[in-house]
């Protein structure tokens, strides 16, 4: 199996989006995360990790979600070998860990044990690419004070996860 996990002391590249070409309303760009090139538009598998390692041989971009493995079976391996090792054999493009807050909104906040903080830091130690912080899940018939507070919240996650990620030099995106 080829894995690759970025290590502490090697430094995270330069994201950058650069748009290449423009047709009406279309646009192909390139994407680059952590020294992998991403061609957009692109189609991002979505890979639960305790259902099955799809082929991905043909994809750039795949996303998972940090809080099933942080609770899951494949925790260990993640952080042993990294996230591309949980999300597919040989996967070795761009990975993007959502953060469990579709749990939330499901199972409510009770049954999420695990902090901004945690997730985040989990995240950078499974060297994950771009990283999610546990944003608020606002259903679209929320009362406007409700949603505001939640954009409030999620902004201070966001505030969370940029200080925490300043302190390193191999943080994800």
């Amino acid at each position: 199996m080829v894995s690759y996990k970025r290590r502490r002391n090697e430094p995270l590249a330069m994201t950058k989006f650069e748009i290449d070409a423009k047709d009406a309303m279309g646009r192909v760009g390139t994407l680059e995360v952590g020294g992998r090139t991403v061609t957009t538009p692109a189609l991002m598998p979505v890979v639960n990790p305790h259902l099955h390692k799809p082929d991905l041989s043909e994809a750039e971009i795949a996303i998972t979600n940090s809080y099933i493995i942080y609770t899951g079976d494949s925790r260990e391996e993640a952080v042993e070998d990294g996230v591309r090792s949980v999300v597919g054999d040989g996967f070795d493009g761009v990975v993007v860990t959502d953060s469990g807050s579709y749990q939330m909104s499901v199972y409510g906040d009770d049954e999420i044990d695990v902090s901004n903080r945690e997730i985040l830091e989990f995240q950078r130690e499974i060297g994950t690419d771009v990283a999610t912080p546990l944003d608020v899940p606002t259903p679209p018939d929320a009362a406007p004070e409700t949603a505001k507070e939640d954009v409030e919240t999620t902004s201070e996650r966001v505030r969370e996860a940029a200080r925490l990620y300043d302190d390193y030099d191999d943080a994800p995106a």
